[in-house]
């Protein structure tokens, strides 16, 4: 199957929508997902306007995740952070989002990884230019809007700083200027709540829900898989870390070295967010999925091919199992 997205061409991303809808089609059956929980004022207002359970949803989420893929593929491509151009990146993004049913739902992480991938496409883009404060300024805001949508993709503003620092060195002007852009949304959302009468609804959602360790998690074989999964990929990832920089240009190693950062960071949502939920992981896996990629992308095609579908049969049968009672 990967022989497919071995190519760079944009018609072949044809291929990523249907890899999508097979990955997620148990979604539709709906006996045993559970129903999204918003994390976030927009998504809480967004939830009103769609069922989260519907098929509306289901098919937004895979529309979704196939737009994100596509910016994945469009950053590893523009910034050369792969050996060779192929669609790998968005596919894997695709399959680590969507190997338990937990990962399958309309989810407020989900909707918040378009403006976090989106801002780290503005963030890369700064790089050696001699006014990037248009791009500095969309990064906080799409950061703060990403937030919006789930509260715990505040921790993104610290991976834009320590960003910014690897690719531009620090610059106080260049940091006021990130702040402002995160504040905006901010501001205009709560304004808005303000005008009419939302406003504690907008401080229980978005302001009152740090905490330390607040895991709400039904365990059962199919989560211990996700969780198991995501521990193994991120083993491997920091285990290639060196090999991931190797024989690159400079821009591309900065750029490897903020996926990484992204990478880190996510995993430290768990010491300030509450009510965490399987779902979260959707947050790890565009970083997983990038650098993972890579990995195929050296390794002998028939070794790919069959780890691929490893993880491809694996992440179908743990989902229509659990789906049918076994």
């Amino acid at each position: 199957m990967l022989f497919l997205f071995r190519s760079n061409q944009f018609l072949l991303s044809i291929f990523l929508i249907i890899y999508a809808v097979i990955l997620r089609y148990a979604f539709f059956i709906n006996t045993h997902v559970e129903k999204a929980v918003p994390k976030g004022v927009l998504s809480e207002w967004l939830y009103d306007m769609i069922d989260p359970q519907s098929t509306t949803a289901g098919i937004i989420s895979i529309l979704l995740i196939v737009f994100q893929a596509i910016i994945i593929n469009q950053i590893v491509t523009e910034y050369r952070m792969a050996n060779q151009i192929t669609l790998f990146p968005g596919l894997f993004y695709i399959l680590f989002g969507s190997f338990g049913l937990s990962l399958l739902p309309f989810t407020s992480g989900l909707i918040a990884n378009t403006f976090v991938l989106l801002a780290m496409y503005q963030l890369m883009n700064v790089y050696k230019e001699h006014s990037a404060a248009a791009n500095i300024f969309n990064v906080g805001f799409l950061i703060s809007l990403a937030s919006l949508f789930h509260y715990g993709y505040f921790i993104f503003i610290i991976i834009a700083l320590l960003g910014l620092n690897v690719l531009r060195g620090f610059r106080f002007k260049e940091l006021l200027i990130l702040l402002i852009g995160l504040v905006t949304p901010y501001y205009l959302v709560g304004v808005y709540a303000y005008w009419y009468d939302f406003l504690p609804l907008f401080y229980e959602t978005q302001l009152s829900n740090f905490g330390f360790l607040d895991f709400n998690i039904q365990w059962n074989y199919n989560t211990i898989a996700v969780f198991a999964l995501y521990g193994l990929l991120l083993l491997i990832a920091l285990i290639n870390f060196s090999r991931y920089n190797l024989s690159k240009r400079m821009h591309a190693r900065k750029n490897i070295e903020i996926v990484f950062l992204a990478l880190f960071f996510t995993f430290f949502i768990v010491f300030f967010q509450k009510n965490i939920t399987a779902d979260d992981l959707i947050i790890v896996a565009p970083y997983l999925g990038i650098l993972l990629s890579f990995n195929f992308v050296n390794m002998d095609r028939s070794w790919a091919e069959l780890f691929h579908g490893v993880i491809f049969i694996g992440a179908l049968v743990l989902q229509y199992l659990y789906l049918f009672g076994f």
